[in-house]
């Protein structure tokens, strides 16, 4: 990986993680507030050092200081957890909408990254849409069953899951890879 994707990768990654630390450390609201702020920070350090903030972390800080801001302001823990099945909701009707088009969401997003068939792509689609449509359902469910701070937990176990889930579309692209344009795990050459 280059210099530039080692610090995007830490940028988009530093909050979720400053998020869980805080909260095993301090309470829950102490936690929103070091996530708002490490957010911001992440966003200023990809303006500054990478010249640009892709559509999908500028999309995360923006509910992030919409729901976190409305949960520190009015001391209610629920908006800042429905933050993440609106995030999970929204993407996924949108990768939804999409299939309507000639060229899948995903494609669009990384078609610099993958070089795959349409077959893949649509594939990949879909596993991404069932996937986001279950995680936010399965964080409402969180939000009804668990308290703020066992929250925090479950939303920490859940990326790793969501990232486990990432690096598993390997196979996929690997399988529809286009043999011309990509390496062998059908990443663009």
């Amino acid at each position: 990986m280059s210099r530039s994707a080692y610090l995007q990768t830490l940028t988009e990654f530093f909050p979720v993680i400053a998020f869980f630390v805080a909260g095993q450390v301090a309470d829950f609201y102490t936690a929103v507030a070091v996530l708002v702020v490490t957010t911001l920070l992440s966003l200023g350090i990809g303006i500054l050092r990478l010249k640009t903030i892709p559509v999908m972390p500028l999309f995360s800080g923006a509910t992030t200081f919409l729901f976190g801001g409305l949960t520190l302001w009015l001391g209610e823990p629920d908006f800042l957890i429905f933050a993440d099945t609106f995030y999970f909701v929204s993407l996924a009707l949108l990768i939804g909408f999409f299939f309507t088009r000639p060229k899948h969401l995903l494609e669009h997003m990384l078609d610099k990254t993958f070089a795959m068939t349409k077959e893949g792509w649509k594939i990949l689609s879909v596993r991404w849409f069932t996937v986001l449509i279950l995680a936010g359902i399965a964080n409402e469910a969180a939000r009804f069953f668990l308290d703020p701070e066992a929250w925090i937990d479950y939303r920490f176990v859940k990326i790793l899951l969501l990232i486990s889930f990432s690096f598993y579309q390997f196979r996929l692209s690997r399988k529809y890879r286009i043999t011309a344009e990509s390496n062998y795990l059908g990443l663009r050459i």
